[in-house]
């Protein structure tokens, strides 16, 4: 027949010697082992930004500003190379508009009204106007 040892009163492990019980009872938190409280370390709780709302800036046509002058605004106002700016001024050609670029609204509405203003200044119509991005 085996012998077992009894039960250690302060951890319950049958067998176990005094260096294990004291280790075990240093490392279990003081007061009653059996609590439901758990306690969570305390982490900084930061609110996601909501992002701005973006606004489309539109190119419309005209029949009476010359091309090569929409694309030297274009690419003033909004530092785009000869190529895109092209292609831009043609889409809008054709299809009577085109989204330039799309930013915030206070950028949006700036570029556009640079824009507009620097055809006015020499006598075009060219139009740029903006309009919240869906």
């Amino acid at each position: 027949m085996i012998k077992r040892a009894a039960p250690d009163s302060q951890t319950g492990c049958a067998g176990a010697g005094n260096a294990l019980s004291s280790m075990l009872a240093r490392s279990l938190p003081i007061g009653n082992a059996m609590s439901k409280n758990i306690v969570k370390p305390r982490t900084a709780v930061r609110p996601k930004t909501k992002r701005p709302p973006l606004y489309k800036v539109i190119l419309l046509n005209d029949d009476y500003t010359p091309r090569e002058f929409v694309v030297l605004v274009l690419k003033a106002v909004f530092r785009m190379n000869e190529d895109e700016a092209y292609r831009v001024m043609m889409t809008a050609h054709r299809r009577g508009a085109c989204v330039v670029a799309v930013y915030t609204k206070d950028v949006a509405e700036t570029k556009a009204t640079r824009a507009t203003e620097a055809g006015r200044n020499k006598g075009y119509p060219l139009m740029f106007t903006t309009e919240p991005e869906e």
